[in-house]
């Protein structure tokens, strides 16, 4: 009986992508450091700063090492105890920025080579960072790229071949390691890519033909760097909150606004839970579909989150949620279509919000100085005027849904193909890398409080990649005299 042939060699690293890479990362950091420096800023990137800079004054004033904080909101301390640690090094909040722009671009573009070819990923990686809402997103003071990076960085480590030498062993594991510490630890939802990466460590393409022990050793990394990453929030001091206390009572309110029998919004009112009478008839009629914001923030919030957010008031409003949602599971599935409708990116464009136009309000209040010196105020105008009127210009291009129909299509276009083999074509990192994208933001579609393309910005990064490699292969397999792989 004839032998199975070989199979085809995965899509491998070379050292000599690092230079072409470096050197398209250096366009990003400069543009960082002489016109959007020190980052793009929203509200939430104030409240991160405001964190920050209470460990960095705790840690130069106080005589012990650990500093004696207590945060009171939702964000994950990691990333605060990164950019204050950047800043007593450094002296600047900048220089987080820089850092993560340099990561993010320079990572991104090794990725891109590896799988697509010098030539094709160094321009697919170039069309990449000049998408505006990338580019604005990538600059912007928010822990979003760091976790984009961390999925690039997977990507990179068990969908690419490396060369078998024994520092590219221990570098993968570090990275590996890395890239789960810095995913789980800036943000909450990033452990649902745990499962797809841990089944990666033993089949992705990358992994073939190593060892059933150092492919072992990979998955304890990940597994490991999300626990110490997920622990940050018990080892920094961290005053004990319901984070997604304000994201129920949204979804809570929404079925509410769906219900038509008033004995229904009676039984199931909220008005007790926040101890304000007709509270739940404010939020109805504040309430929309793309964010809990409207019911949320403001003086006379209906529903308010710094109440939402102590674990007496959140433990209520869970227990309100799953009694509504129990006894009206119709309710529940309309709520969560509608909110569904949103994450996909169907509401004309809304929650694509550009960064950096205006200096947030929270700035003044929690005394943080995060405003770009006078002298760049006029680049920085002149940059966020052009990136918004071409974001406008291409809005439906970034969407989710636009995303998941290249995806579906690219796909349908390779399987019609009918091609014999799977395993070891350009497309097996490519669905990997869909894969890792769509276990991301499908967190999202559990539990969330609305939708900001920030929570889809790595997602749409890793899912893009994803999407060329396919067009890629099937372009090679049509044309193959035409094709070759710089």
């Amino acid at each position: 009986m004839p032998s199975p042939p070989p199979r085809p060699a995965p899509p491998s690293l070379s050292p000599a992508f690092l230079l072409p890479a470096t050197i398209i990362a250096l366009i990003p950091v400069l543009v960082c450091v002489f016109i959007v420096w020190p980052g793009f800023i929203s509200n939430d990137s104030v409240q991160r700063h405001w964190m920050a800079a209470s460990i960095a004054d705790a840690g130069v004033s106080s005589p012990v090492r650990v500093p004696r904080i207590v945060f009171d909101h939702i964000f994950p301390p990691l990333f605060a105890v990164a950019i204050a640690t950047m800043k007593m090094l450094t002296g600047t909040w900048g220089a987080t920025t820089v850092l993560q722009v340099a990561l993010f671009s320079t990572l991104g573009g090794v990725l891109a080579m590896s799988l697509l070819g010098r030539a094709v990923g160094i321009a697919a990686w170039c069309m990449m960072l000049f998408v505006p809402p990338v580019w604005n997103h990538a600059f912007a003071m928010l822990p979003d790229v760091w976790v984009a990076t961390a999925l690039i960085a997977m990507a990179l480590f068990l969908f690419v071949a490396w060369p078998d030498r024994s520092w590219s062993r221990v570098l993968r594991c570090a990275g590996l390691f890395a890239a789960a510490f810095v995913g789980c630890g800036f943000r909450f939802n990033t452990p649902t890519i745990l499962p797809l990466v841990l089944v990666g460590c033993f089949l992705a393409p990358g992994m073939v033909g190593l060892s059933r022990r150092y492919r072992s050793s990979c998955a304890m990394a990940v597994v490991l760097g999300a626990a110490a990453g997920i622990a940050m929030v018990v080892i920094v001091p961290f005053r004990a909150c319901d984070p997604a206390g304000p994201f129920f009572a949204w979804e809570h309110v929404g079925m509410l606004k769906l219900n038509t029998a008033p004995e229904v919004q009676a039984k199931h009112t909220l008005d007790e839970v926040v101890g304000k009478p007709g509270a739940t008839d404010a939020a109805i009629k504040l309430h929309v579909w793309i964010s809990g914001n409207s019911i949320n923030f403001g003086p006379d919030a209906p529903a308010p989150s710094g109440l939402l957010r102590q674990p007496e008031f959140g433990a209520r409003v869970r227990q309100a949620h799953k009694r509504l949602a129990t006894e009206h599971p119709m309710l529940y599935a309309r709520m969560k279509l509608q909110t569904w409708k949103s994450l996909f990116g169907l509401r004309r464009g809304e929650g694509l919000l550009w960064i950096g136009p205006d200096v947030p309000a929270w700035e003044a209040t929690n005394r943080t100085e995060l405003s770009p010196p006078a002298s760049l105020v006029q680049r920085r105008a002149a940059l966020n005027s052009w990136g918004e009127r071409a974001r406008q210009a291409t809005n439906l291009l970034w969407m989710p849904c636009t995303l998941l129909i290249a995806a579906a299509v690219s796909l349908v276009a390779w399987l019609s193909m009918r091609k014999p083999k799977f395993r070891g074509t350009l497309s097996e990192p490519a669905v990997w890398c869909l894969g890792l994208g769509v276990c991301y933001y499908g967190a999202f579609f559990l539990i969330a409080p609305g939708y900001e393309w920030r929570y889809f910005f790595p997602a749409f990064v890793i899912g893009w990649i994803g999407v060329a490699v396919l067009l890629a292969d099937i372009l090679r397999s049509r044309y193959p005299r035409r094709s070759h792989t710089a």
